[in-house]
Order: structure tokens, then sequence, then C-alpha cells
């Protein structure tokens, strides 16, 4: 894999593209899609034929580099009934991806499962699925970034539960 690709990284966004928009990209349900970001500039289709790999190289790429960007600078911080997660302004919602997370690193904070809320493209945060309190401050969270954010992605809450 030549090295521009080999610095992708995955990005969470919204499954709509523009007429035109030439991006790598792999639905992936619930109104979301993956990208792939390198530096300032996205892979796009060409880099398939001049490289030789395939949107698969691509994706365990990107998604092995955001969980090492996670690995060196995650950091999940608690506000009343629900919890913030942060690494770098540019890809809290594309944690959203990682399984891992939920399903180890974040397992003792909550109980059955979690409401998560990946309004916008830097804001990422959850609380325990069954936290009424938890669910309307997420609710309210998503209103506040929804009116006047940026790189917006969804107002919708979504579960994941805990695996035994």
């Amino acid at each position: 894999m030549d090295t521009f690709l080999a610095r992708s990284i995955a990005c969470l966004l919204p499954s709509a593209l523009e007429e035109g928009d030439t991006r790598l990209v792999r639905g992936i349900g619930n109104g979301f899609m993956v990208a792939y970001a390198v530096d300032n500039d996205w892979v796009r289709q060409h880099h398939l034929s001049t490289s030789g790999v395939t949107l698969a190289d691509v994706h365990k790429q990107a998604m092995d580099n955001l969980l090492t960007l996670c690995a060196r600078h995650i950091k999940v911080q608690q506000y009343g009934a629900i919890f913030g997660v942060f690494i770098d302004g540019k890809f809290e919602a594309s944690m959203f991806l990682l399984q891992r997370l939920w399903q180890q690193d974040f397992a003792n904070l909550v109980n059955k499962g979690y409401a998560i809320a990946a309004p916008a493209r830097d804001v990422l945060a959850f609380c325990d699925m069954d936290s009424a309190e938890g669910i309307a401050e997420l609710k309210r969270m998503v209103e506040r970034v929804w009116n006047g954010g940026d790189h917006l992605l969804s107002r919708e809450l979504f579960r994941i539960r805990k695996q035994s």
C-alpha cells in the first residue's frame, strides 16, 4: 500500500454525497458512510486503480489508524449523567465505528449498553441506555450542536448493547 493510503483514517459521514464527489466511501447503514481522510484531503476512487489495493484494504488500514489515534489521545470525561469522548477535534464521531471501545474500553461505564449521540464530526457522547436523565441530556446536547453546528451528522441517538 502506498504511503498516502497507509496514512488514511476512517471518518464517519452522513450517507449523502453530492453529485460529482469522488471520495472513496463505504456505506454502513443508519444514515452513515465511512470515508477515508489523509491529512486535509480524502482518498478518492482513482486511488484504488492507481495503487492496486481494494476498498477492503483501505478500510482495514484506516480503521487501524483510527484505533491508533484513539490509543494515543482519547479522553473520556463525565458531565452529569453523560460522558463526552474527546480525541482531536476532527474524529470524535468516527470513534462510533470502533467496536472495541464499546465492548471493552468503555464497558465499565454502563450497565446493559449505550445510548450514543454523534451529532457532528467533532462531538461524541454517550450514557447508559437505561438512564432517562442521560438520554434527556444527550437530546439537549444534540439540539445545541445542531443549531449552528458545523460538519453535522445525525440528530438520532443510537443504541449499542454490551456483549455478555
